[in-house]
């Protein structure tokens, strides 16, 4: 498959370009991976200092007591809201306890 790369001089030039004999299922988890790349929940450390989460860094959701937590590497965010309203945000990039991805 061939890759084309091109330096632009600002963010709003930015984007991916995706030619395709038809949408496959690999061309369609590259355009929703792009498409939600560097998106961001907010989340509060213990702290409560208020934070921007990117998505793609979060290992994983739980919740306690009615409490949503977010994991990444080095840190756990608490999430204000619901865990079905985490989900709506995130559409299909969530899935609860052993899921397949489809």
């Amino acid at each position: 498959m061939r890759v084309t790369e091109k330096l632009v001089n600002s963010p709003e030039e930015e984007g991916v370009t995706l030619e395709y004999i038809r949408l496959t299922k690999d061309f369609e988890e590259i355009k929703e991976y792009v498409r939600h790349k560097g998106d961001t929940l907010t989340g509060y450390r213990q702290t409560k200092e208020k934070v921007s989460v990117r998505i793609e860094d979060v290992l994983y959701f739980e919740t306690v007591d009615g409490l949503v937590f977010a994991y990444t590497v080095d840190s756990v965010y608490e999430i204000k809201g619901r865990l079905y309203q985490v989900e709506e945000k995130l559409n299909n990039h969530l899935c609860r306890n052993a899921c397949k991805r489809t």
